[in-house]
């Protein structure tokens, strides 16, 4: 058994690819040939260090931010349907994962979205703030997770499953 950790739109593409049987996803799966199971919701906030120019800053516009550096991660898809999803490409780093991309962020580097599970710590001891935008700075994922039809898991899968189900 083989587990292997992708972000966003590589998901799919390492399941297919390597014919998994079992994915977890925020984005939708293209293939008609899963089932899905929705589980629970998270949180992300759209976020900067303390010290970054925006973190002082009140009712953000798209257009000030794009002034900035948009930290994203590699994979980034817009049916993510993100409020910064208008900014254009030049203003991005694009980073290999989270850990990445929360160590720019705590740099000063940029400002960017940052599940609320990974970035809570920093927000309650101040070093990071999030940031307030005219056109929404909070976004709620459904992850599903996706089971190839008519494929019997094997040992680990099962374990998986049942832990992520029960």
């Amino acid at each position: 058994t083989l587990f292997r950790s992708e972000f966003l739109s590589g998901v799919e593409a390492a399941f297919e690819a390597r014919e998994a049987d079992l994915m977890i996803s925020v984005l939708p799966a293209s293939s008609a040939l899963v089932t899905a199971i929705v589980l629970p919701t998270f949180r992300a906030y759209l976020v900067a260090h303390k010290r970054h120019p925006l973190a002082a800053q009140k009712r953000l516009t798209l257009e000030e931010l794009a002034s900035n550096v948009l930290l994203t991660v590699r994979g980034s898809d817009p049916r993510l349907s993100l409020s910064t999803s208008g900014i254009e490409p030049q203003s991005q780093v694009v980073l290999n994962d989270f850990a990445a991309k929360k160590t720019a962020l705590l740099a000063g580097v940029g400002f960017g979205w940052m599940p609320e599970h990974l970035i809570q710590a920093e927000l309650a001891r101040g070093d990071c703030k999030k940031l307030s935008l005219a056109a929404g700075a909070t976004h709620e994922f459904a992850p599903r997770l996706y089971r190839r039809r008519g494929r019997k898991l094997g040992r680990a899968g099962q374990a998986v499953f049942a832990a992520l189900t029960e």
